[in-house]
């Protein structure tokens, strides 16, 4: 099956075209043109690709009525093979997207970092926001990027996220630069992190369009693919002291848990996703599923009113994987 989440991108990044559908257009641009070169006389025609070739985009409301979407809500279902959107409610409108931030913050990740490179905690104090996920780290542990990634995706520690910022960068601030300047190469310019773990901070806003193409980028890495699809996580890293420390933790997302009640409709297969839910925010979810073919689909709920509305929202999307 070909590869459905590749990226084309331009030479030089121009505006994602906003418009319904995509199966449609144009991929390619011939510009045939001679360019003399100082020196010689040789000619040559270049071939430019638009950046939206293998996207799916939406102007706007793309709707059936067979979903029942409230006004602060936002949503949305993407057909990667066939570069369709299926469904979108308001996928323009700017949201708080609480941990599904941590998508961001993988995907820079993996792209700036090692998986085997050791981290170490610098500060048992990330976070002290009252009732924020966390792992409970405390100072001078270590464990690898790729146990950190576990962490951050599978149980959403918001502390773990700040200190694969720092680790990384040297500071959180220089890593949520790296987060906007991929936000803008990916086409995502219509969302701003201020932070690497989600919890609510000024200036923090990611559409439910952005947060497919952030995603979709994400799961073009295997290791990160394989991560969000865990419904639980076990491992070992070291205390300060050298000692070793355990550590399980269960998924957040209820698709993906045991016993939780909460299942994908039939014909689709759940391959990851992930969570995220603060006052601000409410509940949200990013999706990958594949349909009965093989054929993957991306699935974006923002800021339902609470993880029933989340859920029961999320499997109507999934319905149109099912009949497309």
């Amino acid at each position: 099956m070909k590869k459905a989440v590749s990226v084309l991108l331009c030479p030089v990044l121009t505006p994602v075209l906003f418009f319904s559908g995509c199966s449609g257009a144009q991929t390619s641009y011939g510009f045939p043109y001679s360019r003399l070169q100082e020196g010689s006389s040789f000619t040559y025609e270049d071939v430019v690709v638009p950046f939206s070739a293998e996207l799916c985009v939406a102007e706007g409301d793309v709707a059936d009525g067979s979903i029942d979407f409230e006004e602060t809500e936002s949503g949305a279902i993407f057909d990667l093979t066939r570069r369709e959107t299926l469904y979108a409610y308001r996928v323009h409108e700017r949201m708080d997207p609480a941990s599904m931030t941590k998508v961001m913050t993988a995907l820079v990740a993996v792209e700036n970092g090692t998986l085997d490179q050791k981290l170490t905690c610098n500060n048992a104090d990330y976070i002290t926001e009252r009732g924020a996920q966390l792992l409970d780290m405390e100072k001078g542990e270590q464990m690898t990027l790729h146990q950190a990634l576990h962490f951050l995706l599978v149980f959403s520690a918001n502390d773990v996220a700040m200190m694969i910022a720092e680790n990384l960068c040297g500071d959180v601030d220089s890593f949520v630069k790296l987060m906007n300047e991929k936000a803008v190469s990916l086409g995502a310019t219509n969302s701003h992190f201020s932070n690497p773990h989600g919890l609510t901070e000024a200036d923090q806003y990611v559409t439910a369009y952005d947060m497919y193409l952030i995603f979709r980028a994400a799961m073009e890495h295997e290791v990160l693919q394989q991560i969000v699809r865990l419904p639980s996580y076990k491992t070992q890293y070291t205390r300060a002291d050298g000692t070793v420390k355990e550590a399980e933790v269960t998924n957040t997302n209820a698709f993906l848990r045991e016993n939780s009640g909460i299942s994908a409709p039939a014909g689709v297969t759940v391959i990851g996703g992930k969570t995220g839910s603060t006052f601000a925010a409410g509940e949200c979810l990013v999706m990958m599923v594949r349909d009965v073919n093989g054929d993957p689909y991306i699935a974006v709920v923002m800021h339902a009113t609470g993880s029933g509305s989340l859920y029961r929202k999320m499997s109507q999307l999934l319905e149109k994987a099912t009949i497309s």
